[in-house]
């Protein structure tokens, strides 16, 4: 049983073409071992001008689940689908969209949202 998902990024690229990736490790255990859960990048490209670091998965309370990460002022957002293999769609026909302020720790409480 997968337990503990972990959203890491490979490099640390400034634009196109530079090779960067955000990939998915998954455990049964906080202390492994762990093992790639895709075979392949989840992200592997340079979207919205940013870099693929400071991630962090988010649990609305629909159950959808998103990723953020991003750096200083250029931080990206994503649907994950319910296997992390892949995106949903955006009402706007988007899969990842750029947010701002800076903030890949998102959480909720009293029906605000907050990131930091």
């Amino acid at each position: 049983m997968i337990n503990i998902i972990s959203f890491f990024g490979v490099s640390d690229i400034q634009g196109d073409n530079e090779k960067d990736r955000i990939e998915i490790a998954v455990s049964d255990s906080p202390a492994g071992p762990y093992k790639d859960l895709l075979g392949k990048p989840l992200i592997n490209k340079f979207h919205n001008a940013t870099q693929h670091i400071n991630r962090s998965a988010f649990k609305d309370k629909n159950g959808q689940y998103y990723l953020f990460y991003g750096r200083r002022k250029y931080f990206n957002t994503a649907k994950l689908n319910d296997s992390f293999t892949g995106y949903i769609v955006f009402e706007d026909d988007s899969t990842l969209k750029e947010i701002t302020p800076e903030g890949p720790f998102v959480f909720l409480r009293n029906c605000k949202y907050y990131l930091m």
